[in-house]
């Protein structure tokens, strides 16, 4: 199965945004979503992922805020929440886990690959 993913770094880089808000600090979903399309447009002038402008995105992320979720699901994007108030993955199996998970859903990167 071919999909993109998406891994939003955001709780962890908090500390680093000086007192500005989140919606200030970090880039918004629509640049995401920007991305994403760019990707599928590269991808319908490649023969091995033609037909693949309905690829499924999943979007993962350590984002506490539940709207912030709410919003991802607006774009039709799957969800895998490791924050607090999903999966909490850290706290129940070790901080390491969110990045097996991760890496354990992304294929290895192939001279093809963009």
């Amino acid at each position: 199965m071919q999909f993109i993913a998406i891994h939003a770094r955001r709780n962890d880089f908090a500390g680093m945004c000086e007192g500005r808000s989140n919606e200030e600090c970090f880039a918004p979903l629509s640049a995401y979503n920007t991305r994403v399309q760019e990707i599928l447009k590269e991808f319908s002038t490649r023969p091995e992922f033609r037909g693949s402008s309905k690829m499924p995105v999943i979007m993962t992320s350590d984002e506490a805020d539940t709207s912030f979720w709410d919003d991802v699901k607006t774009y039709g994007w799957v969800t895998i929440d490791h924050g607090p108030n999903g999966e909490d993955t850290a706290t129940k199996h070790g901080s390491w886990y969110v990045t097996i998970t991760f890496g354990a859903m992304t294929p290895p990167r192939t001279s093809n690959s963009l």
